[in-house]
């Protein structure tokens, strides 16, 4: 069994989440629980809250590999630092925006049996479509159990090493969890912004921001 393989079957295995959020303040810390499939909690992880706005996510058995991370993009320096105030949830990272054929990269890495993906894929899909569409954005919506891009019309059947490597090497999803979003290599977000609030309107806001944002700052 190759490790594309035991990663698909690894994916297969994922288990349910949750995240506690301590206050509404985005300096405070949240904590994320793993939970086995027979329901009992095992060990625990805390991440830095990327924004006041609870988030749920699922979680996925870390599978490291070896290959270089985003050797196939090319990396442009942001010009601008202001900071479109919608961007709330994801991270800024900072540094550099990948792109390839010129145009920033945006993903998102989720799975068919995930109630929380199925709450933001019809609003990444639309938003991500569109800018597509406009040749603005590169935009890819990698599903796991399937080794398939959902954007495109063919099915894959295998997804390239590259694409396993920003979600398995990435250092913005440390927990390896799905819904998880990665805009240009610069902004990262694990799980849902809006989801708790059932508020998909603000959802798609910040999407739009922060691919606004990476257009911007790679002009």
């Amino acid at each position: 069994m190759d490790w594309k393989t035991a990663v698909v079957l690894t994916a297969l295995a994922l288990n349910c989440g949750c995240i506690r959020e301590a206050a509404d303040n985005p300096a405070t810390t949240t904590t994320l629980e793993s939970v086995t499939a027979a329901g009992a909690p095992s060990t625990t992880t805390t991440q830095q809250a990327a924004a006041p706005t609870p988030t749920t996510t699922m979680i996925l058995t870390t599978l490291t590999t070896t290959t270089t991370i985003l050797t196939a993009t090319t990396t442009i320096q942001p010009t601008t630092s202001t900071l479109n105030p919608l961007i709330r949830t994801f991270t800024d990272n900072g540094g550099e925006i990948c792109r390839v054929d010129g145009k920033p990269v945006v993903r998102m890495y989720s799975k068919t049996a995930c109630h929380n993906c199925e709450w933001s894929i019809p609003i990444f899909d639309k938003v991500a479509l569109e800018y597509a569409g406009k040749c603005l954005i590169a935009a890819h919506r990698w599903v796991f159990d399937r080794n398939d891009d959902a954007l495109t019309e063919s099915v894959e059947n295998r997804m390239p090493d590259l694409e396993y490597d920003v979600f398995f090497e990435d250092s913005g999803n440390p927990s390896k969890t799905v819904p998880y979003f990665n805009f240009g290599c610069r902004f990262t977000r694990v799980g849902n912004g809006y989801q708790v609030r059932d508020t998909p309107r603000q959802e798609e806001a910040e999407y739009r921001a922060v691919i606004e944002q990476l257009i911007q700052d790679g002009g």
